[in-house]
């Protein structure tokens, strides 16, 4: 017998999933050829004149129930220690029985939520378009983490996404 461990006050997530094969076969002029880095698991951005452009092509929205938690100030305040201060910092916890419902785990029971997917708004969730939440920039997957260790059949219940609002380019 397992326990699971259940999300507290969920709310649905707008997620985009990065396509990495339409950014992929997106080819930006000059080298590279491509728009997206197999190796480093990333897209190109590139310089048109005195713009930088994105080559990043996203998926159909979709709404994934979560548990929403804003970074303490405590951790906040070690980043910008450490030199890495982020603009906004948030944590998303999903349930991975919800992500199994959803066709986000692949055959390997891994998650398809990837770095550099983007969250655009929170919503009520069972109301797809009631906004609770919307984010004048989007949020920004830097890091999906296994949560809850010990927790369901698995091991583990949740996932949990590491966002935060950094600009999608460099500056220029």
């Amino acid at each position: 017998m397992f326990f699971r461990a259940p999300l507290i006050a969920p709310v649905a997530a707008v997620i985009h999933r990065l396509d990495t094969t339409a950014t992929q076969a997106i080819n930006p002029p000059g080298a590279p050829t491509t728009g997206y880095d197999p190796d480093f698991r990333e897209p190109y951005p590139y310089e048109q004149g005195t713009a930088w452009l994105d080559t990043r092509v996203y998926m159909t929205a979709i709404r994934v129930p979560c548990q929403f938690e804003p970074k303490p100030y405590y951790e906040q305040a070690r980043h910008v220690e450490l030199g890495n201060a982020l603009l906004t910092g948030v944590n998303i916890v999903l349930h991975r029985k919800t992500l199994a419902d959803l066709g986000l785990l692949d055959s390997n029971q891994t998650s398809l939520l990837k770095k550099y997917d983007k969250i655009t708004a929170l919503e009520k969730p069972g109301s797809p378009g009631t906004v609770i939440k919307q984010f004048a920039e989007p949020l920004y997957v830097i890091e999906v983490r296994p949560g809850s260790w010990g927790m369901g059949g698995t091991g583990y219940d949740l996932e949990i996404l590491f966002c935060e609002n950094r600009p999608a380019l460099p500056a220029v």
